[in-house]
């Protein structure tokens, strides 16, 4: 089930791929919100549907990329000031973190 998901089909689906699809569908369907099952509700495979579920939720290869250099650059500054202690500096990180 999940590798189809995942992967998708070569060529004609079968009968029985059809039959995973259908289930695959479902199973994505009843996981996710109104919002998100309204922008996927007419995708026909499963493996589309997951396609577009990473898109939404974690954005493009170029978007992470972003955010990543975004959140690394905040990590990186930083600073513990002399007055702070280790439990500052922690909750700092943690309210700086998405």
């Amino acid at each position: 089930m999940w590798l189809a998901t995942k992967t998708g089909f070569t060529g004609t689906p079968t009968s029985e791929q059809l039959k995973w699809n259908a289930k695959d569908r479902n199973a994505i369907f009843e996981a996710i919100s109104e919002e998100v099952f309204a922008r996927v509700n007419g995708m026909d495979l499963a493996s589309d549907i997951w396609k577009e579920l990473i898109k939404i939720h974690e954005g493009s290869t170029k978007v992470r990329e972003q955010k990543y250099h975004l959140f690394r650059a905040k990590y990186d500054s930083f600073k513990m000031l002399a007055h702070e202690n280790c439990n500052d500096e922690e909750r700092k990180q943690e309210q700086a973190s998405p």
